[in-house]
């Protein structure tokens, strides 16, 4: 009871049964005349989904429309966000779903909303069974349906029919509480490491349980199934954000997420191999110990190495180098550092010389203090992104020796195999000595493969008709406009040729970083007919080759008519005629009946005039003007 304005009571609902509660409020005067008004209030128990995280991880929902739902805090029922379906058009769906192991029958409940017109729904269903559908403007209202026990998938789906829109043209979900269902235990400690192109994933089993795989999420939509701990995304964009969680599947059920890591590929400049902090011992063998007057070592770094520490390959490795602990006193002479690629795992037996890149080489080397000493390649070492790298290094023979020169290491079985003499050069010994299980901690300098890139100005060039002689000079332009020199050949079909300066078939080009080059395409055919075909570009970008379609025509030639003249010289007859332009044979026809001329010419000649013996007999000759391809 309050006796004084204004009215207030605070409804302690602490035990109070969850649903419809009348509160009825009575006023009475100083005339003990009454009156009345009724409420009813609905209480609701804490969701177990309000999409307080602002996304989707807090449950593992399967949002993989082609238009996902959206996570909003316009239009909420409770806390500060609520679920919005996607944007979709007409004649579309976009739905949200989630698979929960029930272990106690119960309710499902959830808040919704609707603002569509009269043919647009809101549906809901449990095991694809539609239990309800909401169409039109629908204000928040809860819905509740019975659930058994057992794995039940339960799915919210937006859909528009294929005409006209109304009010928002959407609908909203809120504050879902979930029957009691079976708990997973989730992948612990998500970690991710940003590389080039590259996104490291590693976390934890879950405590007590074993999982039969993992899912891995990117931006809330599955992105990978394994068996593993770790995950290596290598389909990312330097520079963009990326958001991660995992869960874990017990068969066909799949528990709770991990938490969520956001991290953004970049470019590395530098990478380490190897975490120890242990140092080698002062007469044990390394790349720098001068214990004896030369030594000879190798090294096998794997690929998951490189890749879990961030480097995603093919790149150019243009340094590497040893954490020095321990400066040797005398200067290595003839020091020499090769790699190659290799699927030996360890150097449990000698990796041989064959195919060895030489990409350091110093007549006496010491290096410059403790700490990381960083040895320049002559040329980079272009990783494959795929094999294992071994690293031979060598020296000898020195001046002196003593028990100086140390380097931090990490125990690898197999991880160091070296040999060493006390007077002969060991630089070339791929036998014998000894196996170490303190394989050196290995820094590395890397840079971009260069990726050239090719563009051409035209897809096609048309050359018309030509009479066969004539030629038709068109132009075309490569591009490079990516990184590295752009080198390849071009090749062109019959009746053309190509050339920035002289005519030929095919040519071979480099065309530097950022620079162009245009060529000259010449038609010239030599015989009638219709030349149609493609100029092919091979080249070296990371792309197909490159064509241009060429269409032309030649027509025939139209020679004039030589005029024969016929003289008698002696015993000869000589007969002679003015040259035709655009000829270059000549076909003369000889007969005693000028009725049947012989299909074939009698003679060919590319003179002007020719000459015959007399004929006892009369003979008849006629000439035609011909061009034939050289």
């Amino acid at each position: 009871t309050d006796s004084s304005s204004p009215y207030s009571w605070n409804w302690a609902t602490s035990g109070v049964s969850l649903g419809n509660h009348t509160i009825k409020v009575v006023a009475t005067n100083n005339q003990n005349k009454t009156a009345e008004e009724s409420i009813v209030v609905t209480l609701i128990g804490a969701p177990d989904e309000g999409f307080e995280s602002g996304n989707f991880s807090a449950f593992n929902w399967d949002n993989s429309s082609a238009i996902p739902w959206t996570v909003q805090s316009s239009e909420k029922f409770s806390g500060s966000y609520a679920a919005k379906a996607g944007a979709i058009g007409n004649n579309a769906s976009t739905s949200l779903s989630i698979t929960l192991d029930v272990s106690t029958a119960g309710n499902i409940s959830f808040l919704s909303k609707v603002s569509s017109e009269a043919n647009d729904y809101l549906r809901f269903y449990i095991d694809d069974v539609q239990k309800g559908q909401w169409s039109g403007v629908q204000p928040w209202a809860q819905q509740s349906y019975s659930v058994s026990t057992g794995v039940h998938t339960f799915t919210w789906t937006y859909v528009k029919n294929a005409t006209t829109t109304g009010g928002s043209d959407t609908a909203w979900l809120d504050h879902i509480t979930f029957p009691a269902f079976v708990q997973y235990p989730a992948p612990r400690n998500l970690v991710g490491l940003a590389g080039n192109a590259l996104v490291r994933l590693d976390w934890e089993a879950p405590a007590g349980a074993n999982p039969t795989s993992y899912r891995v999420y990117r931006n809330s939509s599955l992105l990978f199934t394994t068996s593993d701990t770790f995950y290596n995304d290598t389909n990312v964009i330097n520079g963009t954000q990326y958001r991660y969680h995992v869960t874990a599947m017990y068969g066909n059920t799949q528990s709770a997420a991990s938490n969520t890591v956001y991290v953004t590929p970049e470019w590395m400049n530098t990478a380490i191999i190897g975490t120890g902090t242990d140092s080698t011992a002062a007469n044990e063998g390394c790349p720098i110990n001068v214990f004896l007057k030369s030594l000879h070592g190798q090294s096998v770094y794997l690929a998951s190495e490189l890749i879990a520490a961030g480097v995603q390959g093919p790149l150019d490795i243009t340094e590497i180098g040893f954490y020095v602990t321990d400066v040797p006193t005398v200067n290595m002479e003839n020091y020499i550092i090769r790699m190659k690629h290799t699927d030996s795992t360890n150097v449990s037996a000698w990796i041989n010389g064959d195919d060895l890149e030489t990409v350091y080489s110093s007549a006496s080397y010491m290096p410059s203090g403790t700490g990381w000493n960083m040895f320049t390649f002559s040329t980079p070492f272009t990783w494959n992104g795929v094999d294992n790298i071994v690293v031979d290094t060598a020296f000898g023979v020195n001046a002196a020796s003593n028990q100086t020169g140390r380097v931090q290491y990490s125990t690898v079985t197999d991880g160091y195999r070296y040999v060493r003499n006390a007077s002969s050069n060991q630089t070339n010994t791929f036998s014998g000595g000894f196996k170490s299980n303190n394989r050196p901690n290995l820094k590395l300098t890397l840079a971009p493969t260069p990726e050239p890139e090719i563009q051409i100005d035209v897809t096609s060039l048309d050359y018309g008709s030509l009479t066969v002689g004539e030629s038709l000079t068109q132009s075309f332009t490569i591009s490079n406009t990516g990184t590295g020199n752009l080198t390849g050949n071009i090749s062109t079909p019959m009746g053309y040729s190509v050339s920035p300066q002289q005519g030929r078939n095919t040519l071979s080009f480099l065309i530097g970083e950022g620079l162009s080059q245009t060529f000259d395409l010449k038609f010239h055919p030599n015989t009638p007919g219709t030349y149609n075909g493609n100029v092919v570009i091979s080249h070296n970008a990371d792309s197909d080759d490159k064509t241009i379609a060429v269409t032309g025509t030649a027509l025939p030639l139209e020679l004039d008519t030589p005029i024969l003249q016929i003289s008698r010289d002696g015993g000869n007859i000589r007969l002679s005629w003015d040259a035709v332009e655009n000829a270059n044979r000549y076909l003369i026809y000889a007969t005693i009946d000028p009725t049947q001329w012989p299909a074939s010419p009698t003679f060919e000649t590319e003179q002007y005039f020719l000459e015959l013996p007399l004929q006892s007999e009369r003979i008849f000759y006629r000439i035609k003007a011909s061009y034939i391809e050289p």
